[in-house]
């Protein structure tokens, strides 16, 4: 049995058996494992226009997943880049945090901080 550590999956089951329809997980790596909200962020959405059903959820490395409900759990690619948004990049770009310089923060200083490095 291998234990996977940092992980967390989007499971599906079926409302009149309970049996498992599909199971998503996103591998990460170190960008879960160094994430600073490693014990939150354990809820997801469901969203449909009438045509679509999709399920999104944030992972630990601070991305947005767009799954595809009906087809078990593929990621909707026409949704950011392959069904994933980044969050960190989002942030930085419309962010514009400044250090004690006055200069803006690039993503290396920003995931230090969010590290607990500075």
């Amino acid at each position: 049995m291998r234990r996977r550590a940092h992980a967390r999956a989007v499971i599906a089951l079926d409302g009149a058996t309970g049996e498992l329809r599909w199971v998503h997980g996103e591998q990460e790596g170190r960008r879960a494992a160094v994430a600073p909200r490693l014990l939150s962020g354990r809820g997801l959405s469901y969203w449909t226009d009438g045509k679509e059903e999709r399920i999104l959820y944030i992972t630990l490395g601070f991305q947005l997943v767009a799954l595809d409900a009906k087809s078990g759990g593929a990621r909707v690619a026409g949704f950011g880049k392959d069904g994933l948004v980044d969050l960190k990049e989002a942030a930085i770009v419309g962010g514009g945090q400044k250090n004690r310089s006055g200069r803006r923060r690039d993503r290396s200083e920003l995931d230090a901080a969010h590290r607990g490095e500075t």
